[in-house]
């Protein structure tokens, strides 16, 4: 995988794929699913476009899932437990960080991947997940790539 600074400081990478045009391309309900990386400021709409992705998915009966994370700040305006973040008060994070396969810290509050993440990739449901900077953003794939796992990121701006 070649690396390539894109957009806004966040990386980019582009994967080279030797296949033959008359290969088949074999689909099996246990082929492993793949594990989208949305990154973007905040604000520019990774969550809508996510939802709306994995609902357009799910409708064609593909299985996929928007990955909720989990944080320890209060919701914003229009934010629902569940629906955007698992909101966990402040004094009751460590109580889910065993959930958790990657957590960081960002303007003082405490994110987190839950560990389902990957469970659902390996159990062959695609998996989307929003970052918002470029920091974390590289810090997760650094973590991606240690565990051999493949992830395609997709930037919006």
């Amino acid at each position: 995988m070649e690396k390539v600074l894109g957009n806004a400081g966040f990386d980019t990478y582009k994967k080279e794929e030797k296949q033959s045009e008359n290969s088949p391309r074999i689909e099996t309900p246990s082929a492993k699913g793949k594990l989208y990386i949305i990154a973007g400021v905040s604000g520019i709409g990774k969550t809508t476009a996510v939802q709306a992705t994995v609902r357009t998915l799910e409708s064609q009966n593909h299985p996929s899932h928007f990955l909720v994370n989990y944080t320890n700040r209060l919701p914003r305006p229009g934010e629902s437990n569940g629906t955007d973040f698992h909101f966990v008060r402040k004094g009751k994070w460590n109580k889910v960080t065993d959930k958790l396969c990657f957590s960081y810290t960002r303007e003082g509050f405490q994110y987190g991947i839950p560990k389902e993440c990957l469970d659902s990739v390996v159990a062959g449901r695609d998996v989307f997940i929003t970052m918002t900077t470029p920091t974390v953003f590289d810090r997760l794939t650094e973590f991606l790539d240690k565990k051999g796992i493949e992830y395609i990121p997709i930037l919006l701006n």
